[in-house]
């Protein structure tokens, strides 16, 4: 526990807080990503080229592991990682752990996702409203399908 806490300062935290500590409860890492991360303090080596590298830079943020969160921020951008599927979640992500590229990026694919409209950068810090506004967008969508639907019925008639 003492190496892991000499490279990880939120272990070192909870080691601090409470020295009589013998388990650790880190139910929101899996445990692939945790061995990586492991691999990365034991062995200075880091995760494959197939990692999960949005799951490795949640959890190295979590864990204050600098260097590897920086690593696997930058493979999210190298391999263009940031789809209209996770963009949301990198967005909260980029905020909480404080990467203006990741954020810069996430926000670019979210952009996409309203090609008629201009979104305003202060959503970037915001990303909870992006969200919902996505979500009222969707429903919009299907609101306008199903009346055309119904107005090619009435035409029919």
């Amino acid at each position: 526990k003492f190496l892991l806490a000499a490279r990880c300062p939120t272990i070192a935290e909870m080691i601090q807080n409470n020295p009589e500590v013998d388990e650790l409860n880190l139910v929101d890492i899996s445990v692939e990503i945790f061995e990586q991360i492991l691999n990365f303090i034991y062995e200075d080596e880091m995760p494959p080229a197939d990692a999960d590298f949005v799951c490795i830079f949640a959890a190295a943020g979590r864990l204050g592991i600098k260097k590897l969160m920086n690593f696997a921020a930058e493979k999210i951008l190298e391999i263009d990682l940031i789809t209209q599927k996770n963009a949301f979640d990198v967005l909260s992500l980029s905020n909480k752990y404080e990467n203006a590229k990741l954020r810069q990026k996430s926000f670019e694919e979210i952009q996409k996702m309203f090609p008629d409209f201009q979104l305003d950068e202060s959503l970037l810090a915001q990303p909870e409203k992006l969200f919902k506004l996505h979500e009222f967008k969707k429903k919009q969508d299907e609101l306008i399908k199903e009346l055309n639907m119904e107005f090619k019925n009435i035409l029919k008639w």
